[in-house]
């Protein structure tokens, strides 16, 4: 009956210790979805900024040729 509490205790232990390192990686996965979203999130907003930059090259063109 000893050796069951014992057995029960370890399987007990071990349980918290895995549920321990899923909410761990859980964190982790997290934190790499938010840089990922973060990344792409930035990557956009530097693509818009260089259609833009884009157009008012293409325009400063346009007004120098027009000029000349």
């Amino acid at each position: 009956m000893n050796e069951l509490r014992v057995v029960e205790k370890h399987k007990d232990n071990l349980i918290a210790e895995l549920n321990s390192k899923l909410e761990e990686s859980k964190v982790v996965v997290q934190s790499k979805d938010k840089i990922i979203k973060d990344g792409g999130k930035m990557r956009q907003d530097l693509e818009e900024k260089m259609k833009k930059a884009e157009v008012i090259a293409k325009e400063l063109r346009n007004t120098v040729k027009f000029d000349a």
